[in-house]
């Protein structure tokens, strides 16, 4: 009984901590889109460069806090929002190309599926490329 309240407590950690994550990002993304367009002007050049930095900003510190002795259901989360983050941005900055989006993403769940796999983590790791395949599926 308790081993599946741990597993329940786990899985349910991952998914709120992934939802208040992603919103954290979008928040960080529309701050940060905001101050560029009051800057600017109302030119909107700088919005491609915006979204890619934001993703690949989120990609690299996902993989850096991986790399921590933080809770382990928390790299999870933290898995969630950088891949989900990162492949919304590319996907975004995609949209004309939709082979493109589709290959990246598809590229970037079996890189992170067979990191996870050579490692050996535990479940909640891969529940967590599940919930960021939803959100990129969601916001796409």
């Amino acid at each position: 009984m308790k081993k599946t309240l741990v597993l329940i407590r786990d899985g349910a950690l991952v998914t709120v901590c992934s939802i208040i994550g992603l919103i954290l990002s979008f928040v960080i993304y529309v701050i940060a889109f905001m101050y560029f367009e009051k800057i600017t002007n109302g030119n909107y050049y700088f919005v491609t460069p915006l979204r890619l930095i934001h993703g690949i900003v989120w990609l690299i510190l996902g993989l850096v806090l991986y790399k921590t002795k933080i809770i382990d259901w928390l790299k999870a989360s933290i898995l969630t929002i950088s891949v989900a983050t990162f492949l919304i941005s590319a996907g975004v900055t995609l949209y004309t190309k939709p082979i493109f989006t589709t290959i990246s993403i598809f590229l970037v769940l079996t890189i992170s599926l067979l990191a996870l796999l050579r490692k050996g983590r535990k479940w909640y790791h891969y529940y967590a490329l599940i919930l960021a395949l939803a959100a990129v599926m969601s916001y796409l």
